[in-house]
């Protein structure tokens, strides 16, 4: 098989070969030679981009995020609350097929571990804080069950069940 190389080619590869083999294995099953091999690439190409197979996982989701917010031209803070979760449950709609074989393959608390992170910010006031923390939590939630429940609402009825539930929004 040819090899890759360039960051960002790496990086892909990689992402969407561990994707494949957590069709069929747990993330702990995986050896880094599968890994390297089934993406085409040298061990050494893996070292160099990658300290784990969790950060290829982190590292993606963190990569949605940001790729997200760009393209959205909304965020959290300054976006009217309905628009912004309406937005955030279509984004995560898109990228459905990645969240069920997350939780699949028991890694969905990755997915709350990037919620906390584009939510939870330093804030001066504790209250503050608590409030980012109430919306973050309830985001994962509402996700993670929407997506156990067979999706069967729409990003619309999702942003109008957030919205209604946390009334200080």
């Amino acid at each position: 098989m040819a090899r890759k190389s360039g960051t960002s080619t790496v990086v892909d590869v990689t992402t969407k070969a561990l994707y494949d083999l957590l069709k069929t294995k747990k993330l702990e099953d995986i050896t880094i030679l599968e890994l390297t091999e089934k993406a085409g690439i040298a061990r050494v190409s893996y070292y160099r981009n990658f300290g784990s197979k969790e950060e290829i996982v982190r590292r993606d989701l963190h990569r949605k995020t940001e790729q997200f917010v760009r393209e959205s031209g909304i965020h959290y803070e300054n976006t009217e609350p309905k628009k912004y979760f309406e937005s955030l449950f279509q984004h995560l709609l898109d990228h459905r097929e990645l969240f069920q074989l997350l939780i699949d393959a028991e890694l969905i608390g990755y997915l709350k571990d990037e919620f906390d992170r584009a939510f939870m910010r330093p804030h001066t006031l504790k209250s503050q804080q608590y409030a980012d923390c109430l919306v973050a939590g309830a985001c994962y939630n509402l996700a993670y069950y929407w997506f156990t429940s067979g999706v069967k609402e729409t990003p619309h009825q999702m942003a109008e069940i957030i919205t209604s539930k946390i009334r200080f929004l």
